[in-house]
């Protein structure tokens, strides 16, 4: 399986890349990116969710609402918790994904308390959990087969919930139904597009900073990449932990004599080779 991010594959379906590596060094690329869409994600979803308790008050009155509002406290207290666990961990990305995959299955178990406490609302509920569904999948950064498992999941819990009380009428049931899962695979197509575009935008960055910082001969990182990104980081942490700093610089004896003997292919194969020895050690 290849280990370079430029030439790395991308799974179909799951929308990361087939080699492990090069995809835990793009999630530790993209840490930062992802910490900060979860915490704008979270934000926003906790307030909106809020928000919506002004209907449960509405329907039930604030003495009946009070089990669905206990419900609703329940997510921004995750949501604020959660984020300051995942800024803090050592593993942030993987943390970023606990949180939120704990934020989103709580969110909708908890709307599952709110549709059982309004049952006359059913195809109101309907549509939110379709939407509910979509953010799930497209606006909270997660795994794409941790966020259609909850999303699906908890979609089909809602559906089978509404069948067994079945307050509405049946055609209403059945569109209620398509609907949900139409918005889960429509966010599942759109999740996976993002992730592979993604994943795209950073092969391609790769493929730009490899060209820009090696030797494309022989594949060696050039002086660009040795004044910019490794004479300085290697004196400073020599520096810090008192350690000697060595520099050994080769010379191939009668190269000339090779290129003008057997012409400049055999001296690049030979500068090629003799880099490969290099790297290999």
């Amino acid at each position: 399986m290849p280990t370079d991010p430029s030439t790395a594959a991308i799974a179909r379906l799951r929308g990361e890349f087939v080699c492990a590596a090069t995809e835990t060094g793009f999630l530790h690329v993209q840490a930062r990116t992802i910490l900060r869409d979860l915490r704008r994600a979270l934000i926003l979803c906790s307030l909106f969710y809020m928000m919506f308790s002004v209907s449960d008050v509405l329907a039930l009155g604030l003495a009946g609402a009070l089990p669905s509002l206990l419900a609703r406290c329940t997510v921004p207290v995750l949501a604020y918790a959660g984020l300051r666990h995942a800024w803090h961990a050592a593993a942030p990305v993987a943390a970023a994904y606990r949180v939120a995959s704990t934020f989103t299955l709580l969110g909708m178990l908890t709307y599952m308390v709110v549709a059982w406490r309004r049952p006359a609302d059913t195809l109101l509920h309907g549509t939110s959990v379709g939407l509910m569904a979509v953010v799930i999948l497209i606006f909270i950064p997660n795994r794409l087969r941790t966020a259609v498992a909850i999303a699906l999941g908890s979609s089909l819990v809602f559906i089978a919930l509404a069948w067994c009380r079945h307050l509405e009428s049946t055609r209403h049931l059945v569109s209620m139904t398509m609907l949900i899962l139409f918005a889960n695979a429509f966010g599942a197509v759109a999740a996976n597009r993002h992730a592979r575009l993604w994943r795209e935008q950073y092969r391609t960055q790769q493929v730009l900073t490899n060209l820009s910082v090696r030797d494309p001969l022989t594949g060696c990182y050039n002086r660009r990449h040795l004044n910019a990104a490794l004479l300085d980081g290697e004196i400073a942490r020599a520096r810090r932990y008192r350690l000697s700093l060595s520099l050994i610089m080769c010379d191939l004896d009668g190269f000339k004599a090779i290129n003008d003997t057997y012409g400049h292919q055999a001296g690049d194969a030979l500068l090629r080779s003799f880099a490969h020895l290099l790297q290999a050690m």
